[in-house]
């Protein structure tokens, strides 16, 4: 008896090693993928909950709506605060970026370079005589995922105290 493989167990042997190969390498690029969707879902969820935190406590601490007045829409929130150094305060969209301008001072950033805001609306559903009430609309898309886009919606009372 002779060491060593014949031709066939050699080919035998090589086609299953390639199909395991093959297996382990689509198992890797789905995990990969499905890490990097997470991610940056995880982004852009961060990015939603800070808006809409950010947007809430200003109305929340606001005397009230400047702009959009009662029943308009407007892509610019403005509000009126106690504080004479951060009256207005401004929530606007420029160049995708939610960006936020307390009185004189610069304006921050909301969002970071990972998503882009197409959408950003706010509608004054205040009754008369009461202090304001707006409804934000803010449209999002990471930039790491093509052709989805997601909506976000809520509604935020005034309080005087």
């Amino acid at each position: 008896m002779t060491k060593g493989f014949t031709l066939l167990e050699f080919i035998i042997y090589a086609a299953v090693s390639g199909i395991l190969l093959l297996t382990m390498g689509a198992i890797s690029m789905n995990i990969i993928s499905g890490r990097t969707k997470l991610l940056t879902f995880t982004e852009m969820n961060q990015n939603v909950r800070l808006i809409m935190e950010e947007i809430a406590d200003n109305v929340g601490k606001s005397e009230g709506i400047i702009v959009p007045a009662q029943s308009a829409t407007s892509s610019t929130l403005s509000l009126k605060t106690s504080d004479p150094l951060l009256d207005p305060t401004e929530i606007y969209l420029s160049n995708s970026t939610v960006k936020i301008k307390k009185g004189l001072n610069s304006p921050i950033d909301l969002t970071t370079d990972e998503v882009l805001i197409s959408e950003l609306q706010f509608l004054n559903v205040a009754y008369p005589n009461t202090s304001g009430t707006v409804r934000v609309t803010l449209k999002i898309r990471p930039l790491k995922i093509l052709g989805f886009e997601k909506v976000f919606n809520t509604t935020i009372d005034v309080k005087k105290y």
